[in-house]
């Protein structure tokens, strides 16, 4: 609820987890399956890589460009045969942004969109937490381990439509956050 009131979005968009990582894993869990394909821009954050592994889940990469920007004809095509499309923005390990055109082409592709926030707070880029609660196809991911300092205690949360949130609150395991 706090983050709900925080962000003026509903508390059903909320989905708290053991790190967004825990969240990451479910996302596999409930919309992938062995020899489905997610796309990434490398470099990026690997943990998307690491769950595509456990999972049995082809990684398209659609490197970035010279300059870290996003090669975005190519991302729309490959984005056409991924079922998750996972984009940090800002980008870990680069900084640049997703921008949000792109993110309209993407989501007109039919991939579910996670856009990982875990660094929005040192950027200038607005987040779009209030268009993932409103949106299906879009979930946004965000830590407490960066701008709360709190690593450690393995805090995040997903932001996305409240049927997306039902559905991921039903395969949840119970005793975490």
């Amino acid at each position: 609820t706090a983050i709900a009131t925080h962000f003026g979005i509903p508390p059903e968009s909320v989905v708290a987890g053991s790190g967004s990582d825990e969240l990451i894993d479910l996302l596999f869990r409930l919309f992938t399956d062995q020899g489905e394909r997610i796309l990434v821009s490398t470099p990026t954050f690997g943990m998307y890589a690491f769950d595509a592994g456990l999972h049995g889940v082809e990684v398209v990469d659609v490197p970035l460009l010279e300059g870290w920007t996003y090669d975005a004809e190519a991302m729309v095509d490959a984005a056409q045969e991924a079922k998750v499309t996972f984009i940090p923005s800002p980008n870990n390990p680069t900084g640049n942004t997703l921008p949000h055109a792109l993110v309209d082409r993407l989501l007109a592709t039919g991939t579910l969109l996670v856009v990982d926030e875990a660094y929005i707070e040192f950027s200038h880029q607005p987040s779009l937490v209030q268009r993932a609660a409103a949106e299906p196809g879009l979930v946004v991911l965000r830590t407490m381990s960066k701008w709360g300092g709190l690593a450690g205690l393995r805090i995040g949360y997903g932001v996305m439509h409240p049927e997306t949130a039902s559905y991921l609150m039903r395969a949840k395991q119970p005793y975490n956050v």
